[in-house]
């Protein structure tokens, strides 16, 4: 069979679906992968994984309705020279476009995931009133998400959450909705790491530094940690992002490397090492996730997780098992379990063969692309 997959950026087909071309080609189908910004390394590494890259163009933040257009066109006439027998997309704007576009060249077989709701139905922080140009997204995404979905065959969502919010806001029908979970990763490239007590505890936090993931909060929260215990360590992985409203300022986290309150190595490539030279996993993010990447990674290593009680990032802790929820926006509160658990070495043991635990009962992608799989070849 000819299988489409679309994304936008390439680190989306290398960084989430590599194992799942593997399968696919592993099983004699013809995959070709399109994403937006394709260079020479990242085709060769997609053509080496037996697919054919396609470059296309998507907008990922844009409103204009002529640039979306020319990516529906484009999407039409590729499908229109492949021929797929399935089109499987994946991250908001490619499943609109490529849905409305393989039902348009009567694809057999067009499969939506949705991985989590991003920021157009990210809620505000509590007493800031939401943007005009957020509510304009948010209200065109609802329209077009209605309409991709009377397109879609069938739609994979990664939390009950997104799945009873969409069959509300976007008319999601109940007998297109699929719940995936999480999409998992190779538990053998995040081996289980014990905990090590010679070196200072060390919370740390991996994501982009923007206000909604949450990273306000654990800086605020490190510097009332190192106000009772300076023995602490507090780590920060992640890129300042200069253009995006949301990202914190380079004077503000270099006020929290100044006085010695974090731990920011800057860009790192080998983030699974830091992560596994750390004691806690921490994402106070209130974005609307699908389930974080980031948290199951850590939770593969045997990292406790602290995180918000939100949709998405509940779905990668049982509380008193493998870690605590704390409320979003609350920097105090995150404060204090951190502190409680640095306390108590036993308990961090216990949490950390937990989330192990959890990690393999929940996350191996090999049973997550098995049951994908079965979406996507379903008649």
């Amino acid at each position: 069979m000819k299988i489409v997959l679309v994304s936008n950026l390439y680190s989306g087909i290398l960084g989430f679906r590599k194992d799942l071309i593997i399968k696919l080609v592993g099983e004699g189908h013809d995959v070709y992968a399109l994403a937006t910004n394709y260079d020479h390394k990242s085709r060769a590494a997609v053509s080496g994984l037996g697919a054919t890259p396609i470059d296309y163009q998507v907008s990922r933040a844009s409103l204009n309705p002529f640039s979306d257009l020319n990516t529906l066109m484009r999407l039409v006439r590729i499908f229109n020279d492949i021929k797929p027998d399935v089109v499987f997309s994946f991250f908001m704007k490619p499943v609109i476009y490529s849905s409305i576009a393989a039902k348009i060249t009567k694809v057999p077989i067009n499969v939506s995931m949705i991985e989590g709701l991003g920021y157009a139905f990210t809620p505000e922080p509590p007493g800031r009133a939401i943007s005009f140009r957020k509510l304009i997204a948010r209200n065109i995404l609802k329209l077009l998400l209605r309409v991709s979905f009377k397109c879609a065959d069938r739609v994979l969502l990664l939390n009950a959450d997104d799945t009873s919010d969409l069959q509300k806001m976007c008319g999601l029908p109940s007998y297109k909705a699929y719940n995936l979970g999480a999409i998992g990763l190779n538990l053998d490239e995040y081996p289980f790491v014990p905990l090590n007590f010679s070196s200072p505890i060390r919370f740390v936090f991996v994501g982009r530094l923007l206000s909604e993931k949450g990273v306000k909060y654990f800086l605020e929260a490190a510097r009332l940690c190192k106000q009772r215990n300076s023995d602490l360590e507090f780590l920060v992985l992640g890129a300042l992002d200069d253009e995006n409203p949301e990202s914190i300022s380079q004077d503000e986290l270099q006020s929290y490397i100044d006085d010695d309150t974090i731990i920011y190595p800057g860009h790192v490539d080998d983030v699974n090492k830091w992560v596994a030279s750390s004691h806690v996993f921490v994402l106070p993010s209130y974005y609307r996730e699908g389930v974080p990447r980031s948290s199951q990674e850590a939770m593969s290593v045997g990292r406790p997780i602290i995180t918000t009680n939100l949709p998405g990032c509940k779905e990668t802790v049982v509380e008193g098992y493998n870690g605590y929820f704390v409320d979003a926006w609350d920097s105090r509160m995150l404060a204090e379990k951190m502190l409680s658990l640095a306390s108590d070495r036993d308990l961090m043991d216990e949490f950390s063969l937990n989330s192990r635990k959890l990690a393999v009962e929940k996350f191996d992608v090999n049973e997550v692309n098995a049951k994908l799989c079965s979406y996507l070849f379903r008649d």
